[in-house]
């Protein structure tokens, strides 16, 4: 697998947060697009990813943790007018945005 679509819902349940080291050293991901209705993120989510290249944001992330990004090289994909708190952690952090 090289890309992951992570769903709005999970047994009809929303899902709202990405969990401390999520998809950290997963090597196999090169792309993760995260719905709207994620509006936290716990440390180190993408922590050690070294092939990630784009993460796709549908929506603003409210709540962001220190080092949510950890070692991420790639880009954070969002709308800016939309992400503010997502694109202010991203200027913030020096991470590279589209």
């Amino acid at each position: 697998m090289d890309s992951l679509h992570i769903p709005e819902k999970i047994d009809g349940l929303k899902v709202t947060s990405l969990g401390e080291a999520s998809f950290a050293y997963h090597e196999e991901l090169k792309c993760i697009k995260v719905p709207k209705t994620v509006t936290s993120m716990k440390m180190a989510v993408f922590g050690s990813s070294v092939n990630l290249e784009k993460v796709y944001f549908a929506g603003d992330v409210k709540n962001i943790d220190d080092w949510a990004f950890g070692d991420f090289a790639g880009t954070i994909v969002i709308e800016k007018n939309k992400c503010t708190k997502l694109y202010k952690y991203a200027v913030d952090n020096k991470i590279s945005m589209e």
